[in-house]
C-alpha cells in the first residue's frame, strides 16, 4: 500500500505555550496541515491570560504556514478526564480517523508517517483499537516494524471514529471487566484503577481505558522504535505529575522508512504486555488485595455525603 496523505491531528493543550508552538512546528515539518486544537478552560486569571497568548501564537503559526487550524477553547475548566474525552469527541465529530497529541510531547515525521500508514492498513481490523507512537521496551526493536499490546499507550496515538465510539462506551460502562482473562493481581489492579477513576477518586481517563482494553483483548499497534517522547514533567503536567524512567526517551532523528510493513498479531507473543505490567504499571503480588483495600479506604474516607459524581454522569451533564 502506497503511503497516503497525512491524517488530521488533534492537539490537546492547556497552558504550555512553548510546547504548543513546538508541536505545531513539528507537524508543519511533517506535512500535517489539517489540525484541531482543544484547550480546557483556565483555573485562574493567570492561566486565562496565558491561554490568550497561546491562541494568538497558534493562529499566527497556522496563518504563516498555511495550516487549516480549528480551535475549541472552553471557558470552564473540566479537569483532565472530562476535557480529554470531550476533546476527542469533538475531533471525531469532524473527522473519521486521526492522530491525537498533547502539548508535552516530542516527535518528528517518523511518527506521523507511521501513524498515518497504520491507520490505512488496519482500518478494517476492528480488533485493533489504536496506533501508538510509544515503545518502552528496547527488546521489541528486534522485531520488524511493529509489535502489539492489549494496553493503550497514549503519549502520541491514533485511532478511528468507529473505534473511539466503542472505546468510549466501554470506558464508561465497565461491563467487560468481569470477563477479563488475567491473573488475580492484574484483574484486581485494573478493577481498582477503573473504580477509582470512574467514581471521581482520581482524575484519569487513561486508567479506565487501559482496564477495558485489557478486558476486551483489543490491540494497540506498537512501533519498532520509540517514536514519541514525553517531556512534560512540570507543574503543567496532566498525565505525568511524577518523574518516570520512560519519559524523555530518545527518538530516531533519521527517516526510518518511506513505507512501513506491518506484522499480524499471530506473529507476536505476550512479551509487551508482561513488560508493561511489570515496569510501567508495576503490578505485583500486593495488588491481589488492592480492590478490597480500596473499598475499605473509600468507605472510611468518602462517606456517601462526600462522594463525587461519576465520570459518566459528569459527561452526560
Amino acid at each position: 500500500m502506497a503511503p497516503g496523505p497525512k491524517k488530521p491531528v488533534l492537539i490537546i493543550g492547556f497552558v504550555r505555550k512553548e510546547g504548543l508552538e513546538r508541536t505545531l512546528y513539528s507537524l508543519v515539518q511533517a506535512g500535517s496541515m489539517d489540525i484541531y486544537l482543544a484547550i480546557d478552560g483556565p483555573k485562574n486569571l493567570d492561566q486565562a491570560s496565558l491561554q490568550t497568548e497561546m491562541v494568538k501564537s497558534a493562529k499566527r503559526i497556522a496563518s504563516n504556514s498555511g495550516v487549516d487550524l480549528r480551535i475549541w477553547q472552553r471557558n470552564q475548566n473540566r479537569g483532565l478526564a472530562v476535557s480529554v474525552i470531550t476533546a476527542i469527541d469533538w475531533f471525531f465529530s469532524e473527522v473519521n480517523e486521526g492522530i491525537i497529541l498533547e502539548d508535552d510531547l516530542y516527535f518528528n515525521k517518523n511518527f506521523i508517517d507511521f501513524a498515518s500508514q497504520a491507520l490505512d492498513h488496519f482500518r478494517e481490523d476492528h480488533d485493533t483499537w489504536l496506533i501508538s507512537g510509544n515503545n518502552f521496551n528496547p527488546k521489541i526493536s528486534k522485531v520488524a516494524t511493529n509489535s502489539w499490546s492489549t494496553y493503550p499507550l497514549i503519549w502520541g496515538w491514533a485511532t478511528w471514529k468507529s473505534r473511539w465510539e466503542v472505546m468510549r462506551a466501554e470506558l464508561l460502562s465497565g461491563e467487560s471487566l468481569s470477563r477479563m482473562s488475567a491473573s488475580r493481581r492484574v484483574k484486581s489492579f485494573w478493577r481498582t484503577a477503573y473504580q477509582r477513576a470512574t467514581t471521581g477518586r482520581t482524575d484519569s481517563w487513561a486508567a479506565p481505558l487501559a482496564a477495558v482494553q485489557r478486558a476486551n483483548l483489543k490491540f494497540t499497534v506498537v512501533p519498532q522504535f520509540n517514536l514519541v517522547s514525553n517531556i512534560g514533567n512540570d507543574e503543567s503536567a496532566s498525565h505525568t505529575s511524577e518523574g518516570s524512567a520512560h519519559m524523555n526517551l530518545l527518538i530516531p532523528n533519521k527517516k526510518i522508512s518511506h513505507q512501513f510493513s506491518f506484522l499480524h498479531r499471530k506473529e507476536i507473543s505476550e512479551e509487551t504486555d508482561i513488560f508493561l505490567e511489570e515496569f510501567i504499571y508495576k503490578i505485583s503480588w500486593k495488588n491481589n488485595f488492592s480492590y478490597c483495600a480500596m473499598k475499605l479506604f473509600d468507605w472510611l474516607k468518602f462517606p456517601k455525603k462526600n462522594r463525587k459524581k461519576s465520570l459518566a454522569s459528569i459527561l452526560s451533564d
